[in-house]
């Protein structure tokens, strides 16, 4: 069984424990950013303050501000990490917590908002687990950030996931390119079958072709609630009310490490959902 535990039990100081530990494994925080860091410098002077990590985006000029808490998210926090970014010019600012508030997290979309590409800030949730007797293990997880619907992340698991499944059609994805969302086609149904990547979660749900009314959808979706809610367990987290029969995974799905086990999940409702709207057209005719 995995617990989580409290982040000061292996950290218990954030700038003696934690920012050395940071420093040392950003290669750990590189795999759910999708983009590699250099080390730069740690608790850099700027002006009376100091910025916890200062780091660089491999390969280029383009400089990373890293700035950590081990309580839940606050204000004072992102003010310092807007002022660390500007003042040194750095084109991504990360903001590294055990927890965020919601208004937190709206406060990052905001500024990702006005914000010219390629430049912008992330909000990484921290936290630490433990299994029955065994060394404790950090784990980050992306909440926010700058490509909310171009994700790199993204683009890199749909990639891992055609490798591992070359059998099944490909999912498609919507002119603008939200790469969040890979579409299958039902055709029998009208239908479409939707795989939808989040940085902490998955999920399958179905939708029209966007030339209809909400009404007449949510009707037709209605035909087939009752088959898939039989179909799929439990555990799967249906959402047996939402109007368009949502099943989600919820798992730390900017690290590779998970996603062959993203990708069998999501295979597998693909192919229950599909199912499900095949069979339910052969009884129409």
């Amino acid at each position: 069984m995995i617990a989580e535990v409290d982040v000061k039990m292996k950290w218990p100081h954030e700038e003696r424990d934690f920012t050395p530990w940071l420093a040392a494994n950003l290669h750990k925080l590189s795999r759910v950013l999708g983009f590699d860091l250099d080390l730069e410098e740690t608790e850099k002077g700027i002006g009376p303050y100091r910025a916890d990590i200062v780091a660089r985006i491999a390969g280029s000029d383009d400089l990373v501000v890293i700035e950590n808490q081990l309580t839940h998210a606050d204000p004072r926090h992102l003010g310092q990490l807007v002022t660390y970014t500007a003042r040194l010019k750095a084109k991504i600012g990360v903001w590294v917590a055990p927890g965020f508030w919601y208004t937190n997290i709206c406060a990052v979309r905001s500024l990702n908002r006005h914000l010219p590409a390629p430049a912008g800030y992330y909000a990484v949730k921290l936290s630490l687990s433990q299994r029955q007797c065994e060394e404790q293990f950090p784990e980050f997880h992306v909440i926010e950030h700058r490509k909310r619907w171009q994700d790199p992340v993204a683009r890199k698991f749909w990639a891992f996931l055609n490798d591992k499944l070359p059998d099944i059609p490909r999912p498609s994805f919507n002119p603008g390119s939200n790469l969040r969302r890979g579409r299958f086609v039902v055709e029998q149904v009208g239908l479409q079958i939707v795989l939808h990547f989040e940085a902490d979660f998955v999920r399958v749900y179905i939708t029209g072709s966007g030339v209809e009314s909400n009404r007449d959808l949510k009707s037709r979706i209605n035909l087939h609630r009752p088959a898939l809610v039989a179909s799929l367990r439990k555990s799967d987290f249906l959402i047996a009310e939402d109007p368009y029969c949502v099943s989600r995974f919820e798992v730390n799905a900017h690290d590779p490490d998970n996603w062959m086990e993203i990708v069998e999940w999501l295979d597998s409702q693909r192919r229950i959902y599909e199912q499900v709207l095949r069979e339910g057209a052969l009884e129409k005719q």
